[in-house]
């Protein structure tokens, strides 16, 4: 059902290269980010839509969930 698909996912599930809700477990946050090569780094890891590392070794995300979908409505 709908409601079962935004459940919170452990965080090895997440699609890579696609825009996902991650928590982060030490600072009890939410962002929106995608797994991908950043800015700074050679290696793929967390990053916001400006291309940021959002993973910090002592706060990864742990759990992930699908964007919702945009309003469809001019409201």
């Amino acid at each position: 059902t709908e409601a079962q698909s935004m459940d919170w996912k452990p965080i090895d599930t997440a699609p890579r290269e696609t825009r996902v809700m991650l928590f982060f477990p030490w600072k009890g946050s939410i962002a929106i980010g995608c797994h991908r090569a950043n800015l700074y780094q050679s290696v793929p890891d967390w990053t916001s839509d400006d291309g940021e590392s959002l993973t910090l070794q002592l706060d990864p995300p742990s759990r992930w969930m699908p964007l919702p979908a945009p309003p469809t409505d001019s409201n």
